[in-house]
């Protein structure tokens, strides 16, 4: 998980665009699951996010935290549209049903 303050992203681009990430509403049984490749790309942005927290504050380091923070909510859009994508291709193919 990851948490951060909304004064963070507050008059940044993605405070601007925050509420357009629909995912934050969906119920657990539409949870995001991920492949071992896709968990290690998430991985490497937020040991970049670690490295960037742990560092010196200067005039860059809101801008970066948030740009990285955008990048996990970008990929994770990705990475969900994917598995739906998927997951319709085999109910179509009546491979996968849900119950």
């Amino acid at each position: 998980m990851l948490y951060f303050h909304p004064d963070l992203i507050r008059n940044t681009s993605l405070g601007a665009k925050i509420d357009k990430y629909s995912f934050f509403n969906y119920e657990v049984h539409e949870a995001l699951y991920l492949s071992g490749q896709e968990e290690e790309i998430l991985t490497q942005v937020i040991k970049l996010i670690e490295k960037e927290i742990n560092e010196r504050i200067d005039n860059h380091s809101q801008q970066v935290l948030t740009s990285n923070i955008e990048l996990i909510l970008n990929y994770s859009v990705r990475f969900y549209e994917r598995q739906m994508n998927t997951r319709s291709a085999q109910i179509s193919n009546g491979e996968y049903l849900i119950n």
